[in-house]
């Protein structure tokens, strides 16, 4: 992140995720020409009149070396200068980080760092070896082990989280109060490892870093109110925690990261902090950032003190009508449903860029249809392209 902040040629990948909308508008206001591509072709960028152009490219997933090649006749094309992936497609960048760097600056670490992050078991060793509180955590490569694991956990009474080693949106989670194993024998293997880790009461909290050789220069702590499913959330709102952005500089400091990096914890009732998972990328704590005219040159410049956010609440509207209402009601919590679409920001919609919003539900469409081709969930649609799971390479 050494490069100037002005004027600079962008591009952005992962453009279906709001946030990547977010960050391009944001770069745009700044005066910078942003680009975005993606291996699906409807999504908010495309539509956005912040995005010069969008292109359309092959599916880091199924097709990786295609995806390299692709971004690379981008890059070349357009004189790019900066590569910023937002997805879980900088997996498949940081793999070619090194033929890519050769053309533009990659916002990325080295595949071997953000796979120490994205994978949940080694990341909570990781964290202990710090000398930092953890929760117990057993990794299972067969459903005997699983068992095995479930049976001996002490407290025997205490409930136990189960869930695959690389996962998203809090997706296949099972909590374990009865010492039963959940999983079916197709679904663990040494190949699709799993853990069990104690459940922490408390309070769960997200937080979204922006680093430079171990340095903070934004921050955002928030707590998610409303969520897609068990982990996606759709609402959020900043929380000031000078515990934990003392954690998150610990952590970024002894990693020297730099880029963009996310936490999952929970807040105990003793003030303790447990890590749960990172995601060594963009997430919706941007939402919150972004409005802060100081934000967009902490991607090329160290700012004087870290940024912080100017939007206190932000949400997806439409997510909120499709997940949150019908969660507020069968919760009864119609009355904060309605605070938070009162006071909150919707994150797609502006007035002078409207048709990224009109476009959501031809994007929603495309996924739909997706997760009926593939029976699979409408979140797990949205990632079955970009997604990384620890691939042999």
């Amino acid at each position: 992140m050494r490069i100037e902040s002005q004027g600079r040629r962008i591009l952005l990948t992962g453009a279906r995720a709001p946030v990547t909308l977010e960050l391009a508008r944001m770069f745009a206001r700044a005066g910078h020409t942003v680009f975005a591509a993606d291996s699906i072709a409807c999504h908010g960028c495309r539509f956005s009149r912040a995005v010069e152009q969008s292109f359309l490219v092959a599916p880091p997933r199924q097709q990786p070396e295609q995806f390299i090649r692709d971004l690379l006749t981008v890059i070349r094309r357009e004189r790019i200068e900066l590569l910023i992936p937002t997805c879980e497609e900088i997996f498949y960048i940081a793999q070619a980080r090194d033929e890519l760097a050769a053309h533009c600056q990659v916002l990325a670490e080295p595949l071997d760092r953000l796979e120490q992050l994205h994978d949940k078991y080694r990341f909570i060793q990781m964290v202990q070896s710090f000398g930092l509180p953890v929760p117990r955590t057993v990794l299972c490569r067969s459903q005997a082990e699983l068992s095995d694991a479930l049976r001996a956990w002490q407290p025997a009474d205490q409930a136990v989280v189960v869930k695959p080693v690389f996962s998203r949106f809090g997706a296949r989670i099972a909590i374990v109060t009865d010492g039963k194993n959940p999983l079916a024998a197709n679904e663990i293997s040494p190949d699709v490892p799993w853990l069990a880790q104690a459940y922490v009461s408390g309070t769960e909290l997200s937080t979204y870093t922006l680093a430079q050789e171990g340095k903070v220069l934004a921050h955002t702590t928030y707590q998610g109110s409303f969520r897609a499913g068990i982990g996606a959330s759709i609402a959020f709102a900043h929380r000031d925690g000078p515990q934990i952005e003392s954690w998150v500089e610990e952590v970024v400091g002894r990693l020297g990261f730099s880029g963009q990096i996310a936490f999952d914890l929970i807040e105990a009732e003793d003030g303790t902090l447990y890590p749960l998972e990172c995601n060594p990328r963009a997430t919706s704590g941007i939402h919150l950032l972004a409005g802060s005219p100081d934000f967009a040159p902490c991607f090329f410049r160290q700012p004087s003190v870290p940024v912080c956010p100017m939007d206190a609440r932000a949400m997806l509207s439409a997510a909120m009508w499709l997940y949150g209402l019908p969660a507020a009601i069968s919760e009864r919590r119609m009355g904060e449903w309605l605070r938070t679409m009162r006071t909150s920001r919707d994150v797609l919609f502006r007035w002078d860029d409207p048709l990224p919003l009109l476009a959501q539900g031809l994007t929603l469409l495309s996924f739909w249809k997706r997760s009926r081709h593939h029976d699979a969930s409408l979140l797990a649609a949205t990632t079955l392209d970009i997604e990384w799971n620890g691939d042999v390479r």
